[in-house]
């Protein structure tokens, strides 16, 4: 297994959900016509939710393509729990945090960016477990933290080291040069 193939599946199944929505509305036009009106709003939303997350997922690990503001901030609009995001969202690695946001945020919150961590405000949730794969630079594959082994790969790579901070309602992960 890759990490490509687990992010892949990871992908896969944030995208499968909204195409099953579309298929049940499909299937309640079909036995109910007059279900078009009433379905209309949740078949725009579907509709918006499937798009965002696609354009989301080819930016993140497709070619290289516009990364901006705008499509962090309507992916994070699909998620059940409400995230506010600021800061600068331009590359790669901030759309990497947005999807850990999503993940760390089970209540929603705020997402701060920037180009040396991010700030995570709210209900958080994060394993120990995922905190030891970004302190020790762990890379064996799991499909429920590939994410974070993203994260080790990519810091990696880049001759970093994690610092991470968190205590309540905050959580905050910042990189520092291995040589500090």
């Amino acid at each position: 297994m890759t990490l490509n193939e687990v992010l892949v599946t990871k992908m896969s199944h944030d995208l499968a959900g909204c195409a099953g929505a579309l298929d049940n509305m499909a299937d309640l036009i079909l036995m109910d016509e007059t279900f078009v009106k009433e379905g209309a709003p949740l078949l725009k939303k579907t509709t918006f939710s499937l798009i965002s997350r696609l354009k989301f997922f080819r930016s993140l690990l497709g070619l290289e393509t516009k990364i901006d503001f705008d499509l962090a901030d309507n992916y994070l609009k699909t998620l059940s729990n409400p995230v506010s995001l600021e800061g600068d969202v331009s590359k790669k690695l901030h759309l990497m945090f947005v999807l850990l946001a999503g993940e760390i945020l089970i209540d929603g919150g705020s997402l701060q960016v920037n180009d040396e961590g991010f700030v995570c405000m709210g209900k958080i949730h994060v394993s120990d477990e995922k905190k030891f794969i970004l302190l020790n630079r762990v890379t064996d594959l799991s499909v429920e933290h590939v994410l974070w082994i993203w994260l080790s790969k990519w810091m990696i790579e880049n001759k970093l080291k994690a610092d991470i901070y968190h205590v309540n309602d905050v959580f905050s992960l910042r990189f520092l040069s291995e040589t500090l």
